[in-house]
């Protein structure tokens, strides 16, 4: 727990910011202060960096907002951001073992806030204050930072014996799942860094954080972590650029495991690594098919007895102490808060991978489809790790995460304009400007040139000058 002197100090830090410097500082610091798990303690209440955070920033958009015109634009799937918040709203205000806890409209105000709405906020509060590529970039970096940090801590009990080492987290799968975001974001800036100590730092900050994901022990974390490399690497080698900067780092991965047999011969042979890596010790083969055949039907079965609004918690305390959970995120979401909560969940992850995809395809600047990669690619292994852990509700961290790419890919989906410089779109407008020549040339709106089985120009019974889509090139 930090004193109230630094708290006090934090706190005019944040006032200053709130007044008279950039708003989006805000989420720079509420990011920066990742590495800290702890509370203090305000007349009873328990208040963290978020809370404190979450409230500068709606003073700071209560005060300034209107003045800017980000803030007042349309934000994408608001209607389901509502119903969600509605629904998770519902099923908290229902449950029984939540009754104790409202006893008054400013407790119930209160609740509803901290358990329902604020892992919401960051959606809305990206949309609004993140639509410039450099604002995103600082944002991103002090995450990068803040993780880091987390890492270190790791890196340090995992040297000192701990087992599964959780830094600031209490549990290695709760660290092991806010590296998935980060480590995607430190290994796309090696694709494009913007200067050599940018490239230096992210390279540092990706080896660190493997380094502490291994000693976190969490299997479950590695794989997602390979998931999201993996998808992003596919991505980037559908792009003449990424295949080039894939081809300089395939020397490099191959030299690594040489250089870790020749430097530490028995590096495999860690606890960690062991672990890690091992897939045949006998409480731990039988995990899955136990989960899928005995303990996820039962806790479906319990979700369907309430399907609406869930039964208010996902633990089952009569099948004891441990193995009390479904270890699975979307069903602990359907039992505790009901289907539909589940399903809007699953909709907004699905989605925000599917919008970062499609931005990816659609866009001609090298540096988006690169950023499209990264925010998309996060999304693939948080989705897959909550298959076998409650991940995306279970830490606030992570919340602030999933909630932050949702926002960035919507951001790169729908308004991409706004994170084009004003020199790539010059270039974007003189390419877009090549092709239409070539169109209104060739007449079947595609280029010709080196093409036997395209028409030269003039050629062929829709020219230029007869074609029935003449009068619309495509802007492609």
């Amino acid at each position: 727990m930090l004193p109230f002197p630094l708290l006090g100090a934090l706190l005019a830090i944040g006032l200053v910011v709130v007044l008279f410097c950039p708003i989006y500082y805000l989420l720079c610091g509420d990011m920066l202060l990742s590495y800290y798990q702890g509370f203090w303690e305000l007349g009873g209440t328990r208040v963290d960096y978020t809370d404190l955070m979450i409230g500068l920033l709606a003073m700071a958009l209560f005060l300034r907002g209107r003045k800017d015109p980000q803030a007042q634009s349309k934000i994408p799937y608001l209607k389901g951001w509502l119903l969600l918040a509605i629904f998770l709203s519902l099923a908290y205000l229902v449950a029984p073992q939540n009754q104790r806890n409202l006893t008054d409209p400013i407790r119930i105000g209160y609740q509803l806030y901290r358990y329902c709405w604020k892992p919401l906020l960051y959606f809305p509060v990206v949309l609004m204050l993140l639509r410039d590529p450099k604002k995103i970039d600082q944002v991103l970096m002090c995450m990068l930072v803040g993780v880091d940090l987390c890492a270190l801590v790791v890196i340090q009990q995992g040297f000192s014996g701990v087992d599964a080492a959780a830094g600031p987290f209490g549990h290695g799968n709760a660290f092991a799942s806010i590296t998935v975001t980060s480590c995607l974001v430190a290994f796309a800036n090696l694709f494009y860094p913007r200067s050599k100590l940018r490239f230096a730092f992210c390279a540092f900050s990706f080896l660190i954080l493997m380094r502490a994901v291994l000693f976190s022990e969490s299997r479950a974390g590695l794989l997602s972590v390979l998931m999201s490399l993996t998808f992003f690497c596919g991505l980037m080698a559908l792009m003449p650029s990424g295949r080039s900067r894939l081809g300089k780092f395939t020397p490099l991965l191959l030299l690594a495991p040489v250089l870790l047999v020749v430097l530490r011969p028995d590096a495999l042979q860690s606890q960690a690594a062991q672990h890690a890596i091992s897939v045949t010790e006998g409480s731990k083969a039988g995990t899955m098919q136990w989960r899928m055949k005995e303990r996820w039907p039962h806790f479906i079965e319990k979700a369907k007895a309430k399907p609406i609004l869930g039964t208010g918690t996902a633990v089952d305390l009569s099948l004891g102490d441990s193995a009390n959970t479904p270890h699975n995120g979307y069903i602990a979401l359907a039992v505790r808060y009901g289907f539909p909560v589940a399903f809007l969940y699953i909709f907004f992850g699905f989605g925000a991978l599917i919008n970062g995809v499609i931005a990816f395809f659609k866009t001609r600047v090298t540096r988006l489809k690169i950023f499209a990669a990264m925010t998309a690619s996060p999304m693939v292994g948080i989705l897959a790790h909550n298959m076998i852990e409650s991940t995306i509700t279970a830490q606030v961290l992570l919340q602030n995460m999933f909630w932050l790419f949702i926002g960035l890919n919507a951001i790169v989906r729908f308004y991409p304009e706004t994170l084009v410089s004003a020199e790539e779109q010059a270039a974007l407008q003189r390419y877009r400007q090549g092709r239409r020549g070539e169109a209104w040339e060739n007449g079947w709106w595609a280029a010709a040139h080196g093409h036997p089985h395209r028409l030269a120009p003039g050629a062929g019974r829709y020219d230029a000058a007869v074609s029935p889509w003449s009068k619309r090139p495509r802007d492609d």
